[in-house]
């Protein structure tokens, strides 16, 4: 069957329209939002920090892809998105990207991981996992560590790398690059389910010189760094509940 994409427009729409009620009620996404997270702007505001983060949201739970398609399918038609914004509770056309870009970049990273902490908690106490026993094996919560690259620069891109505390230089053949690391700490479940719960930012004083070992190799050392780190902060944070790390 030849894909049309004002079809999968309007499917997306219908199911967003359908669900979005349900999924921000059991989550509590923007109370928690509202609670934890500090807005970084000053003057006037056309939108709440609530929305932004709302939509940046849908962008991930309705499967959109990227930040293109979110945008180019969320104005297809009005209907679709009439859904988003009932659902980032917005009563006004949607933001453009680089709104919630400027915002998401001001952010406090600590913020934003008491907010991944407080969805599980909630999560937790509604008793989503206790009803769906399936999700933690043997009574454990299933914990991966994975570190991930979101940022690749070179010597000659406008960001300043040298003076970047989160930039790790890599070197290979007399090529030099630079990468921001993080390091996430996610429950996963059956059924391909993963929670994330805390991101940890690799600080490049934290490696030392590790920029000419492999890509396998430097992947680890990031999650060794950061390892202690997290796994102190899930205990102090959940100290009742029952863990088993994957290797």
């Amino acid at each position: 069957t030849q894909f049309q994409p004002r079809y999968f427009c309007y499917q997306r729409s219908c199911y967003a329209s359908s669900s979005s009620d349900r999924i921000s009620k059991k989550s509590q996404t923007a109370k928690i939002f509202s609670t934890c997270v500090n807005d970084p702007r000053k003057g006037k505001i056309l939108y709440s920090l609530e929305s932004l983060l709302q939509t940046a949201l849908a962008n991930v739970l309705f499967r959109m892809g990227s930040k293109r398609a979110f945008h180019q399918e969320g104005r297809e038609s009005k209907k679709s998105e009439a859904a988003l914004a009932k659902f980032a509770g917005i009563e006004k056309t949607l933001p453009n990207s680089k709104t919630i870009d400027d915002v998401l970049r001001r952010l406090d990273h600590e913020e934003m991981n008491e907010v991944l902490m407080s969805i599980f908690e909630t999560l937790r106490k509604s008793k989503f996992f206790s009803n769906h026993r399936q999700l933690t094996p043997n009574g454990f919560f299933h914990l991966a560590i994975d570190a991930e690259t979101i940022h690749k620069y070179v010597p000659e891109s406008s960001h300043n790398c040298e003076q970047c505390p989160y930039c790790l230089r890599r070197e290979r053949a007399g090529t030099i690059w630079y990468l921001h690391v993080q390091v996430v700490a996610s429950i996963v479940c059956p059924g391909n389910l993963r929670i994330p719960i805390y991101v940890y930012p690799i600080h490049s004083k934290s490696l030392g010189n590790q920029g000419i070992v492999s890509d396998e190799k430097f992947k680890q050392e990031c999650e060794l760094s950061a390892f202690s780190v997290i796994l102190q902060k899930i205990r102090d944070c959940f100290p009742k509940l029952s863990f088993c790390i994957l290797a």
